[in-house]
């Protein structure tokens, strides 16, 4: 199945927690050279959005405040951030006008899911089994600049690990440099010891899983992902990378393909079913090549 269950949908920043998106203070013209999207688009769209702001801002209409959110506007709110923090709140509108490469809806379906978990500190668990090219790589690298995008004045950290250093966990932290390689987050990302990438106060970390590999120490708060999680060997994750989690009640993302009904991703998938039978929270997203 790849459509989330209802509720999921739900999974956009709440007025509390839009606090901690970055909108820079930035004037209407530079707002609008950072996102590169068409003019009429962007005219079309500010219209709307100054509309918006105006009426849920002056109107004593409760019938037109409860289309507009329910409230009004809070006194002091410019018009430009009222949109900013509108189209960062959701991540289908970060993926289609911040990185520019929209999600598809296989793709969104894990990413509300997941970002249900993560924003309302559930510490679930996931398995993402994608087929070869069908994006779940993406999918990962632009929840992880979200995210970074979210907790970037609260701080807090991601582990991403992967069954090799390189190529694998290389590529994910070029990915993820490429997500944020945006007219919104360049200049602002940094890079520390080769392995770790900060927006503000929040680092993804990118650890090896090989056996052979020292990782121990690091924490997980927002949230733990595992690559190619059929690759993994399952002691040395349960040994190494289940604790970075434990203290914190992070969410844990584990993506692949499933090979052999043997493999750490098969077990975990077939534990999450039985979770889902239970309280009909949807875990596993399975996506063959014939959906993509």
């Amino acid at each position: 199945m790849v459509t989330a269950r209802a509720g999921y949908r739900a999974a956009v920043v709440t007025t509390g927690q839009v606090a901690n998106l970055s909108y820079g203070g930035f004037g209407d013209k530079e707002w609008c050279s950072r996102i590169r999207i068409g003019r009429s688009c962007v005219t079309m769209l500010r219209f709307a959005a100054c509309f918006r702001y105006a009426a849920a801002r002056h109107s004593s209409s409760a019938a037109l405040r409860m289309r507009l959110g329910g409230r009004q506007v809070a006194r002091g709110v410019k018009p430009i951030a009222y949109v900013v923090k509108k189209f960062l709140s959701d991540i289908r509108w970060f993926s289609k006008l911040v990185v520019g490469r929209p999600l598809r809806e296989y793709q969104l379906a894990p990413a509300y899911a997941i970002l249900d978990s993560v924003l309302n500190e559930r510490g679930m668990s996931f398995a993402v089994v994608f087929s070869r090219q069908a994006g779940k790589n993406e999918l990962s690298a632009q929840l992880e600049g979200y995210l970074l995008n979210l907790y970037q004045r609260k701080g807090g950290f991601m582990v991403k690990a992967a069954p090799t250093y390189k190529p694998q966990l290389i590529n994910s932290k070029m990915r993820l440099e490429d997500i944020l390689d945006n007219d919104w987050n360049r200049g602002q990302v940094r890079s520390r010891e080769g392995y770790m990438i900060f927006l503000g106060k929040a680092g993804c970390v990118f650890l090896s899983a090989d056996p052979s590999s020292s990782v121990v120490g690091a924490t997980a708060n927002i949230m733990l992902e595992c690559d190619e999680a059929q690759d993994v060997d399952e002691d040395k994750w349960e040994i190494d990378f289940t604790p970075m989690a434990a203290s914190t009640n992070a969410t844990r993302v584990f993506y692949g393909t499933v090979w052999t009904s043997k493999t750490m991703l098969a077990k975990l998938s077939r534990e999450l079913l039985q979770q889902e039978q239970a309280d009909g929270r949807q875990r596993v997203f399975y996506v063959p090549w014939e959906d993509v």
